[in-house]
């Protein structure tokens, strides 16, 4: 036991040196994050940060934060501040899960598709994409919608309320109760 555990302890601390040297950057409203609650942190393909907060979505390019928020009389903004969850699909396009939809991003026109109507309202808490390129969310009920053009279709009510989802390489549904 004694030399497997030197062992061990040898094998593991190359590795924690490799961390001494990490630098972190911290940003808050201060700098010109939307709200300091975070929600969800996800890099696209272009390499931007978005930041997903309890009052709006963030853009950081590694320099600034552009803003974007809900508008009830702009139908290409943000659908709603809460922002809860991200998807990067295999065609790159971001898809933002919020407290009231979903909404995905366009960046040829730096604007969004909000895509609520059929949806009975819930926290989305994931989303996942089928072989054909199909997007599919998941919200706080444990309800899956299929999204399609500019509907949801509700295809599976489990009744549950959910905090997380997953959906595996298998095609198994993970729910987190």
């Amino acid at each position: 036991v004694f030399p497997a555990a030197i062992l061990l302890f040898a094998l593991l601390l190359p590795a924690a040196a490799q961390y001494k040297n990490l630098k972190f950057n911290q940003f808050d409203e201060r700098d010109g994050l939307s709200n300091n609650t975070v929600n969800c942190i996800i890099q696209d393909t272009d390499g931007f940060i978005w930041i997903g907060t309890d009052n709006g979505l963030n853009r950081y390019d590694g320099y600034n934060f552009r803003h974007y928020k809900a508008d009830a009389g702009d139908s290409l903004s943000l659908i709603h501040d809460h922002v809860l969850v991200f998807y990067i699909a295999r065609d790159s396009s971001l898809w933002i899960g919020t407290q009231y939809g979903v909404c995905q991003y366009r960046k040829n026109t730096d604007d969004f598709i909000q895509y609520n109507r059929g949806y009975s309202h819930g926290y989305v808490r994931g989303f996942y994409e089928d072989k054909e390129g199909r997007i599919y969310t998941v919200n706080d009920r444990g309800q899956i919608y299929r999204i399609e053009k500019n509907n949801m279709v509700l295809l599976r009510d489990y009744n549950l309320h959910l905090y997380s989802y997953l959906n595996d390489a298998g095609g198994n549904h993970w729910f987190g109760v």
